[in-house]
């Protein structure tokens, strides 16, 4: 019945999953009788994962990787569960020190990772993953790490654009942000305004993830959300687009500005801002309390869509102290290119 209500409106499940197997479980003892287990040099299969203690699948084993796969896609084929969410996977949680199947990986510990990747890129294009290593050719969603609910750069929310941006300069354009507002450890969920620039902050990016909720807030709080949403909308097909575009010409999907000048020295520190393409950039808050902030536009014409009867302005030039009260995302629209100036 609960299948049913998700599909009828459209929703699709996925599951979260991991690559370990713990003690307790009962097909444990004969996984390990059949070596499909990370070993240690000391011969035991043993490791401490967040959720107890257990043994990590050994994917450089091709028995251990179909037999872990095949009671996958078992579960998805009798469960309704349309997709899943790949949790961890770093060689770090391996025994230590990992003795792997394949003997040549044994002194590079980090490719139990790309064997991982390798195994779980099988189940097609709406997988995510968090753990990676040189590979870029699997195109998956990336899950960016947890972020803090916070507005420093312990994990808070400006390192969800620096993050962003860094993963793109490496080859991982399919980025899926942390949830809207962060995770609110430590009992310290994300306040009101935090929220709504987190949104704000996120609008523009592949995926949008939520766990807090508008409607945990205000009614307010659920308009603008709406609002945002309504925005994203009217960009999906863009987004979709340069999605297409960035596997077949390896581009980023969110840049950084100096992206579209590189000799601009001033775009070239710019970390608070970001770039949907090369035709949008979006300027969020995030700073706490801030109703205004400067904004730096790179080489180009463009046009500020909060404002899209307004001149348009030329690039290479600060705004300083722009308007942006609560309700505001301040984003542009560029209606010409360069030149660039060398």
């Amino acid at each position: 019945m609960f299948n049913y209500f998700i599909e009828f409106n459209g929703f699709k499940i996925s599951l979260w999953t991991h690559p370990f197997v713990n003690l307790e479980c009962p097909c444990h003892n004969s996984a390990k009788v059949k070596g499909y287990f990370v070993k240690s040099t000391s011969n035991t299969v043993n490791t401490t994962w967040w959720n107890g203690d257990g043994s990590y699948v050994d994917f450089t084993n091709p028995e251990a990787a179909a037999w872990w796969s095949n009671a996958l896609r078992n579960l998805l084929a009798t469960s309704g569960i349309d997709t899943l969410k790949f949790d961890a996977g770093e060689s770090s949680w391996s025994p230590q020190l990992p003795v792997f199947h394949d003997s040549d990986l044994t002194y590079y510990p980090d490719n139990i990772v790309n064997a991982y990747l390798k195994t779980i890129s099988s189940f097609g294009n709406g997988i995510e993953h968090r753990a990676s290593r040189r590979s870029q050719e699997f195109g998956r969603l990336l899950r960016m790490m947890d972020r803090n609910s916070r507005w420093d750069f312990e994990l808070g929310l400006p390192t969800l654009i620096t993050s962003l941006m860094q993963l793109n300069m490496i080859g991982y354009p399919f980025v899926l942000p942390d949830m809207i507002g962060g995770n609110g450890y430590d009992n310290l969920p994300p306040s009101k305004e935090m929220y709504i620039r987190w949104m704000q902050a996120n609008v523009f990016m592949p995926v949008v993830q939520f766990s807090y909720t508008p409607w945990d807030f205000d009614q307010q709080t659920v308009e603008i959300c709406r609002n945002l949403m309504n925005l994203r909308a009217n960009y999906t097909d863009t987004i979709i687009e340069l999605m297409r575009s960035s596997v077949g010409k390896g581009n980023p999907l969110n840049p950084p500005i100096w992206w579209i000048d590189p000799t601009d020295p001033v775009a070239q520190v710019i970390a608070d801002e970001y770039l949907l393409g090369e035709n949008i950039l979006v300027a969020p808050v995030i700073v706490q309390g801030a109703k205004s902030r400067d904004i730096y536009l790179p080489s180009g014409i463009w046009r500020d869509e909060n404002h899209p009867n307004s001149q348009v302005i030329k690039g290479r030039k600060w705004l300083r102290n722009y308007p942006a009260k609560l309700e505001v995302l301040p984003w542009f629209t560029r209606v010409r290119a360069g030149p660039y100036i060398f």
